[in-house]
């Protein structure tokens, strides 16, 4: 069992495959942004620029498992963030599949990184508010332009 957010991804995972002829979430939410455009393939591991973030400048990163690719694309992210948009301050959180659950009924996760880009942390004002933590997050970027900061971020570092 995960603690908050994650165990709640987790049973909605669930909740998804059984309503959905087995349907795995996880892959049919990755499928959703490939086809919106907003992926960035690194070998097998996706870089996504989701349609649900918590702020502006989130991300989140995805594979089956944690292996070279997974390492190469979080730091591509992060050199592009730092370098290219000048965003030196952010927070990450990473989760890992179940080390005991060998299910194969639609809700397996795979591991995921989460990371969003922060106000400079010299800044007065809090860049969290009410509504981001109680109603809405309440997003000002449009997820297209920083999808092609990123891609041509990450297309220069491969070269």
């Amino acid at each position: 069992i995960y603690y908050g957010n994650i165990e709640r991804t987790r049973q909605g995972a669930r909740f998804y495959a059984q309503n959905n002829n087995g349907r795995n979430y996880f892959k049919d939410y990755l499928y959703i942004h490939q086809v919106l455009g907003l992926t960035i393939k690194i070998g097998n591991t996706n870089v996504i620029v989701h349609l649900t973030p918590i702020k502006d400048l989130e991300i989140m990163i995805m594979d089956e498992k944690l292996n070279r690719n997974f390492y190469k694309a979080l730091h591509l992210v992060l050199r592009t963030f730092v370098d290219d948009l000048n965003e030196y301050s952010f927070s990450f959180g990473m989760y890992l599949p179940p080390m005991n659950e060998t299910s194969s009924d639609g809700h397996e996760m795979p591991v995921v990184c989460r990371l969003v880009f922060r106000n400079p942390v010299t800044n007065l004002r809090s860049d969290m508010n009410g509504l981001d933590l109680y109603t809405s997050s309440v997003i000002g970027k449009d997820r297209y332009v920083l999808y092609r900061q990123l891609k041509d971020g990450v297309e220069k570092r491969l070269k």
